[in-house]
């Protein structure tokens, strides 16, 4: 199992305040259902979740339509790159996400996974992906492993999880604190 993965399920245990189906004494994440052409319902946070990750990079405009004024986006790891920890407000959030689409070529997510949580304000994703940093002509791959609470219809918290030896070796940046 990979260090994501083993993060991801121990981050699920460790998060009370999102409540997670509970079936048979044991707490469980219920798989959210996609779109089909039957017209699948997705919770409220799972369909932002599955939005977010379609239109970060796709079209950025559109992204910001789904973010909340307040937004509060984690970046567990991103501090060792020399980032920010934590983004607090539409303006920061923006900001961030405008460095990375200038930052990335032909960037694509892949092989998502949305997991709808019991409350329908709460989602969690893995995806993959993919791209080439302008500025040092590398192929970055990553594994992402994203958090999201909804309130009044937008994304009002995100927790990204990523691996940044990977991210480091893409932007030809030092791991601070090695």
């Amino acid at each position: 199992m990979g260090s994501i993965a083993r993060g991801f399920r121990s981050h699920i245990r460790r998060l009370n305040r999102l409540h997670v189906l509970r079936r048979r004494g044991q707490r469980h994440i219920m798989k959210a259902y996609t779109f089909n052409s039957q017209g699948t319902c997705m919770t409220i946070a799972s369909d932002l979740l599955q939005q977010h990750i379609k239109t970060l990079v796709d079209d950025n405009a559109q992204w910001q339509t789904l973010i909340a004024d307040n937004i509060l986006w984690e970046l567990a790891y991103a501090r060792s790159l020399g980032h920010p920890a934590m983004l607090s407000g539409r303006d920061e959030a923006v900001r961030h996400a405008t460095w990375f689409v200038g930052a990335v070529e032909n960037f694509r997510f892949f092989n998502l996974e949305v997991y709808a949580l019991a409350d329908p304000q709460g989602a969690v994703a893995e995806v993959k992906g993919e791209g080439l940093i302008k500025s040092t002509g590398r192929v970055y791959r990553q594994d992402y492993v994203v958090f999201l609470r909804a309130a009044d219809g937008k994304i009002a918290f995100l927790r990204e999880y990523f691996d940044p030896v990977r991210a480091a070796k893409a932007l030809a940046t030092p791991i601070l604190g090695l």
